[in-house]
């Protein structure tokens, strides 16, 4: 596998505990995340970022010497298995698991503590390592709210130890802050691989309130001067409240205002909400979200449920929930477990809109125009550009505010992104007279465009609706959406044949060439 697969990876967020039970006792475990690596297949998952588990089934230290060892090994195993399917594992450490006191740079012995933790899982097999809270690790913070230098310090040795002994590993940080002081932890290339992006989301509910790209395009372009080895991991929502932390207070009190009007949908500085109730279930407002994220510089993150549009419940404590169980099919307990449902640590949804007699796996697999399908789609044009992974990205800005335009590039592959972020029909005139010549072909949808001459190129938009648009001077012979979708349902991928095959197997008859 590539050293650099983290750069092409589509990520999806899952908690264990709910994704499917194997033996009927209430709780997810990994024989049954094991059983589901086929589904996770299908939709063209690369990689599996284990929410924190640790602490329910092992010693506190995180440690295989733990009162129950069967979960050690079936956690083995599960790598084991992922691995087998070409998927990669990341874990998450949670600091305060690793010593009873803050990683003080200068405190040996938690440092000591910190790098036994992170040797066992890599010991173990896993392909990465989360650092959650990572500004924690530098101990107390100085006057004015300045970290010690003993964060960075932390995980620049964490990196050359994986740089040293554990090749093609890599360190993902988790702070929720401003893209500069995130983009800090990728050092000079010296520190984490991956970051996450906790400034995307809040900055795109603004845009979509206020049907203006102007605050989304400033944070944005605040993300994009990283080392070259690195990568942003890009994400609607993590496993735990949709972070406020790096919005004003403004910002952060009209988001609430917004999107989490009554106090029991908010959870500390951040919004305890999934992506389907943040958007009041509106397709049309989920759709442009993947479409955007999973077309931005960086690796995008799935929470799972989130492909069929799960929802959540406001009323259960803590993040619970956001963490009910996975929603498979119609039959009791969602058919996640077959347990007595009061044997359950979290109930499944069951309310009218997003419950699992409505909202489910086995219906939406049924369906080819369902969310499940149109995401598998996405996934699949996603990984056959190495643009969306690897590419420089050029913001356009036309005189229509309520449009956000860029252009992903890499080596000689031009991908322009058209979205509308208003909920009315849009048109707006882009200078393209660069690509003059070029045959756009619309990738989501299979739709071949006017030729771009060398005057404003004209684009009309449906409400939130959004185009990847290839710029090509080849003629190309576009596919209709309806033979797109049939041909996604009728491809399933082997147990025997690599993820990547399957997409570029599914692009190659789709972009059929002429000349």
């Amino acid at each position: 596998m590539s050293s650099h697969w983290y750069k092409d990876a589509i990520l999806y967020d899952v908690d264990v505990r709910a994704f499917y039970d194997s033996n009927g006792d209430g709780i997810g475990d990994f024989p049954g995340l094991i059983d589901k690596l086929h589904y996770l297949r299908e939709l063209g998952v690369t990689a599996l970022v284990l929410s924190p588990w640790q602490h329910c089934w092992l010693g506190q230290d995180g440690s295989a010497a733990s009162p129950s060892k069967s979960v050690a090994q079936d956690f083995e195993r599960f790598v084991h298995e992922a691995h087998a399917r070409r998927m990669h594992v990341i874990t998450e450490l949670v600091v305060d698991q690793t010593s009873d006191q803050a990683l003080d740079a200068d405190f040996l012995p938690a440092r000591a503590a910190f790098e036994k933790a992170i040797r066992h899982w890599l010991d173990a097999g896993v392909d990465g390592v989360t650092i959650d809270a990572a500004p924690t690790l530098g101990g107390p913070e100085r006057a004015g709210g300045v970290k010690l230098p003993g964060a960075h310090a932390i995980v620049k040795e964490t990196r050359a130890l994986i740089d040293n002994h554990y090749a093609e590993r890599v360190i993902v940080v988790a702070a929720n802050r401003s893209p500069d002081d995130v983009a800090a932890y990728f050092g000079r290339g010296d520190q984490c691989h991956m970051a996450f992006n906790a400034c995307f989301m809040p900055r795109l509910l603004m845009a979509v309130k206020h049907e203006n790209r102007t605050r989304l395009v400033q944070a944005l372009r605040r993300t994009t001067d990283i080392p070259a080895s690195c990568q942003w991991a890009m994400c609607l929502r993590h496993h735990e409240e949709l972070s406020l932390e790096s919005c004003t207070d403004s910002e952060r009190n009209e988001t609430y205002e917004t999107y989490a009007p009554e106090p029991r949908m908010r959870f500390n500085t951040g919004i305890r909400r999934r992506l389907a109730p943040l958007f009041e279930n509106d397709r049309r407002r989920i759709e442009l979200a993947y479409a955007l994220m999973f077309s931005l510089p960086g690796s995008p993150v799935i929470y799972y449920g989130d492909e069929i549009g799960m929802g959540d419940n406001v009323y259960l404590d803590d993040c619970n929930g956001l963490r009910t169980p996975m929603q498979w099919s119609s039959d009791r307990n969602a058919g996640f477990s077959f347990a007595d449902p009061a044997r359950l640590t979290v109930p499944a949804n069951a309310g009218p809109i997003y419950g699992y007699p409505v909202v489910n796996v086995a219906a939406q697999k049924r369906q080819p125009s369902s969310l499940f399908n149109w995401m598998r789609r996405l996934i699949a044009v996603r990984r056959h550009h190495a643009s969306f992974g690897h590419g420089a990205t050029d913001f356009l800005e036309p005189r229509n505010e309520t449009i956000l335009a860029y252009v992903r590039r890499h080596r000689e592959e031009r991908i322009l992104i058209v979205a509308n972020l208003s909920g009315k029909a849009q048109s707006v005139d882009l200078a393209l007279g660069v690509y003059a010549g070029a045959q756009p072909l619309e990738l989501l949808g299979g739709t071949r465009f006017r030729p771009i001459g060398a005057g404003p190129y004209s684009v009309t938009l449906g409400p939130y609706e959004c185009f990847w648009l290839l710029l090509s001077r080849r003629v190309i012979r576009p596919s209709s959406s309806s033979d797109v979708a049939a041909r996604v349902l009728s491809t399933q991928p082997e147990e025997t044949e690599a993820p990547a095959a399957v997409a570029g197997k599914f692009a190659a008859r789709r972009f059929a060439q002429e000349g």
